[in-house]
């Protein structure tokens, strides 16, 4: 029999939490070009994040064992789940309170950052335990709300809120460079929805896929790319415009392109959607990191 704690580790996505992290590492980057960072402020920044990240997670493993999506969906290494609830549903009460306890202790963390500008950072957080909470049981059943939540979430709360708990302010850097990751992130929910339209229809969802089909899936993943692509190219000013930086905004732009193309060209062939999962992950977490560096070594 698993361990509970185990239980609980998986349904946490470890794997997955390098998400956040790559994230606040760009917000950090940003508030890098204003001021000197305290060390022990990103820390605080960081767990903060993590705690929102692990909690929605959570959440979600909970109410996809409730509903019986997790088990009905097709699991890839990608979508689908951690599969702990079907193999301990014992275990699912527990699961729901440790989310819960950990989006309080998220909240309480968060309060004493919003010191710094509780005006712009008060909004961010209500928005961001909003989409906590409701991201499973509600937002999927609202295919705007749903495609677009969990890039407002890396993106703009997660990298503007950064910036603005380390500067106590808010710059146009930063509001640009946020919408990076909220393309990103978009993409990332949106192609590891493909394997799961019928699953997810059955379970109630109502996300883009299933209100517009995959033909229009694949061509608003082209469009978050494209419109990532303009973003990284109106950042070169802040990264020098020196010649590795054209050189690493060239490869992403690069490597969304091609993952453009192969997502329109292969909308109804599962399998194949099934193998660029990776190589979209790879461009997710790669590109904030090497915009981090870039900014930070400017």
């Amino acid at each position: 029999m698993t361990h509970p704690i185990a239980t609980l580790i998986a349904t946490a996505r470890p794997n997955f939490l390098i998400l956040t992290v790559v994230c606040v590492l760009l917000g950090i980057a940003t508030a890098s070009q204003n001021t000197a960072i305290d060390s022990g402020l990103a820390s605080q920044i960081l767990i903060t994040a993590l705690l929102a990240h692990i909690s929605v997670n959570m959440l979600n493993e909970y109410h996809d064992f409730q509903s019986g999506l997790d088990l009905s969906t097709d699991r890839t290494p990608f979508s689908g789940g951690s599969g702990a609830l079907p193999k301990q549903p014992e275990q699912a009460k527990t699961v729901l309170r440790t989310a819960l306890v950990l989006l309080a202790l998220c909240i309480l963390s968060g309060l004493y950052l919003m010191q710094k500008n509780l005006t712009l950072l008060m909004p961010l957080g209500l928005l961001g335990i909003f989409i906590v909470l409701t991201y499973t049981p509600v937002l999927n059943r609202h295919p705007i709300a749903c495609l677009l939540s969990a890039g407002i979430g890396f993106g703009p709360i997660i990298v503007m809120g950064t910036h603005i708990s380390l500067t106590g302010d808010l710059t146009e850097l930063a509001l640009l460079t946020s919408i990076i990751p909220m393309c990103l992130v978009n993409n990332l929910l949106l192609l590891n929805q493909f394997p799961d339209i019928d699953a997810d229809r059955a379970a109630g969802r109502f996300h883009l896929l299933i209100a517009y089909g995959r033909t229009t899936g694949a061509r608003v993943y082209a469009l978050f790319n494209l419109v990532m692509i303009v973003g990284l190219t109106l950042l070169i000013p802040s990264m020098g415009e020196k010649p590795y930086s054209l050189l690493v905004i060239g490869v992403v732009t690069t490597a969304a392109i091609v993952l453009s193309i192969l997502v329109l060209n292969n909308a109804n062939k599962q399998q194949r959607l099934n193998q660029l999962m990776g190589p979209n992950v790879a461009l997710t977490l790669a590109t904030p990191v090497a915009l981090s560096i870039l900014m930070m070594w400017n």
